[in-house]
């Protein structure tokens, strides 16, 4: 049932180091349990100063016979202000999107009927209270509405989720700290060669200098003079 597969679904997203397979695992069992079409990921991406919300389709798992829609252009940097704009207001507030795609407004339509979507569930994911983006679940066979148990099954499933995101992006950015630090030390070593060479020439022209003057200073003729 849906607890158990919940429970599965956190249990591979703590345990898998994967990212990827993690995600790719939970969808497969979670479209076997709720009995969806076809499951994916959107990542949110705000402009400041435009203040304009944008949306992107990273991951999908699809039921057979049902169509992948993870190559669809339209799908990709998607505003909300065009396409859902009620999606944004409602997510951002935590809500949920829940419903039959038909009597959804105009402009939502216009984006989820061309992808066969006849009934589709919407769960925001946050990362510590910022919202991230959001996991869907389509229904492209029937008008099932998910109960509200489903729905709170499926917010769990979306917070493990988050959770495995949120980890994933702390491992990048250790990642990135270390391949920063690695070339900062090797720019540190280039610096000081660099320098080495960039020294060793005038004290080798000095020392030669030195000794120059020294042979002159022992010159008998030159002890005559002082």
């Amino acid at each position: 049932g849906y607890l158990q597969s919940s429970a599965k679904v956190a249990e591979i997203l703590l345990t898998e180091q994967n990212f990827i397979s993690a995600i790719n695992s939970s969808f497969s069992l979670l479209g076997t349990t709720s009995n969806a079409d076809r499951i994916y990921l959107f990542e949110n991406d705000y402009h400041e100063a435009t203040g304009e919300w944008f949306m992107t389709q990273s991951f999908e798992w699809v039921r057979g016979g049902i169509t992948k829609q993870i190559e669809n252009d339209y799908l990709q940097r998607l505003k909300y202000s065009d396409s859902n704009p009620r999606w944004r207001d409602i997510m951002l507030k935590r809500g949920i999107i829940n419903g039959i795609v038909k009597d959804f407004p105009p402009e939502e339509r216009e984006v989820l009927q061309p992808q066969g979507i006849l009934a589709i569930l919407a769960v925001p994911i946050f990362l510590q209270d910022e919202w991230w983006g959001f996991i869907g679940f389509d229904n492209c066979t029937t008008e099932k509405v998910y109960s509200k148990a489903e729905e709170s099954m499926l917010q769990s499933a979306a917070i493990a989720i988050g959770g495995a995101i949120q980890r994933e992006k702390i491992n990048r950015q250790l990642i990135e700290a270390k391949i920063k630090a690695e070339e900062m030390n090797k720019l540190k070593s280039i610096f000081l060669a660099n320098m080495s060479h960039e020294l060793r020439t005038p004290l080798i022209g000095i020392l030669g200098f030195a000794e120059i003057l020294s042979d002159e200073i022992d010159d008998p003729y030159f002890k005559k003079l002082t």
